[in-house]
């Protein structure tokens, strides 16, 4: 593998992990369990759990949903405030 792949391999695992973290906080400030969350997105529990360990990312369709169940602006979800 050359070094540029790696570093965008890097980063993607990097993106996704934070997109992970910021759903649980979300989550967690709402008092949710991952099974009410899920339940409230129609999605399995494992999705979710998998996108809060940062092994998967929402899909672009999943972002919407999600936004607006958790009552954060899309774009946060994506880039927070720093």
């Amino acid at each position: 593998m050359d070094v540029a792949k790696g570093r965008r391999r890097d980063a993607q695992e990097a993106v996704k992990k934070e997109l992970g973290e910021r759903i649980v906080l979300a989550r967690e400030r709402r008092g949710w369990s991952q099974k009410e969350l899920a339940s409230r997105l129609d999605i399995p529990r494992e999705r979710l759990g998998a996108w809060e360990r940062g092994r998967n990312a929402p899909g672009v369709e999943d972002l919407a949903p999600l936004s607006e169940v958790l009552g954060v602006p899309f774009e946060e979800q994506l880039y927070p405030a720093s």
